[in-house]
């Protein structure tokens, strides 16, 4: 580290990296969206207890269990002496459920921007506020380097390979650009990527592992475009996307 810090100093700038830190009011932003995701932790762990208690004596719970229309159906299929035993549950999950939902406004209705089509609120802000600035970034490569979708190198020489992604960056935007990928490819069919992408996708003959491989390479080039997008540097109608929710 010492090594690295005298190297820095006397000019060496690629010795250390720099890390970015954020404006308390972006790291509040930043917060409350990473607080969502937490809860939904939660909620996923405790309604998969309850279904693990429901196997365990012979019986199977679907869905939301503990939604205010779904409780009273099971309330009135499985035995009364198992309702009282996972109740502590049940208001554990619906509590937590409220709150993300409250939570879920309040981060979407945040987002003011003009987003391209079945782009939910939601996203949109996830992927401003763990970025924060788009402007820090000063070519597609740091772009793609912190949404953890660059593949890895593996090349010496003449031979040039490349692997399965880095996994480095933000995990965050990686699986958030990823369900974006999917809802592009149904709803924004004159998107560059769709027409280039969708065909490989949707092939009955692509192996799971190449299909994968597409849905990377889709997420990673939108990630990119909602960076120029953002800076200014295209449109989103030079890209083929439909504005609008």
């Amino acid at each position: 580290m010492l090594n690295a810090l005298d190297c820095f100093v006397a000019g060496n700038q690629k010795a250390l990296a720099l890390v970015r830190v954020p404006t308390e009011a972006q790291e509040r932003q930043r917060t409350q969206t990473r607080l969502r995701q937490s809860l939904v932790r939660d909620l996923k762990m405790i309604a998969g207890r309850a279904w693990g208690l429901a196997l365990q004596y012979g019986f199977r719970m679907k869905g939301d269990w503990y939604g205010r229309r779904n409780w009273p159906k099971w309330q009135r299929q499985l035995p009364a002496w198992f309702i009282t035993l996972i109740t502590p549950l049940h208001y554990s999950a619906l509590f937590l459920h409220d709150q993300i939902k409250q939570l879920t406004n309040q981060i979407e209705a945040a987002s003011v921007r003009p987003r391209p089509k079945r782009m939910g609120g939601l996203t949109e802000q996830l992927l401003d506020r763990e970025v924060g600035d788009w402007h820090r970034f000063n070519n597609r490569r740091q772009v793609s380097s912190y949404l953890g979708l660059c593949p890895s190198e593996n090349s010496s020489g003449p031979r040039h390979q490349q692997g399965h992604v880095t996994k480095c960056g933000n995990p965050r935007l990686c699986w958030a650009l990823a369900e974006m990928a999917w809802r592009l490819i149904r709803f924004q069919p004159e998107y560059r990527l769709t027409k280039k992408w969708k065909p490989r996708l949707l092939d009955p003959h692509t192996t799971s592992g190449r299909r994968k491989q597409a849905l990377v390479a889709s997420a990673r080039g939108f990630g990119m475009d909602w960076w120029r997008i953002c800076i200014g540097q295209t449109t989103p109608e030079k890209l083929g996307l439909k504005m609008g929710v």
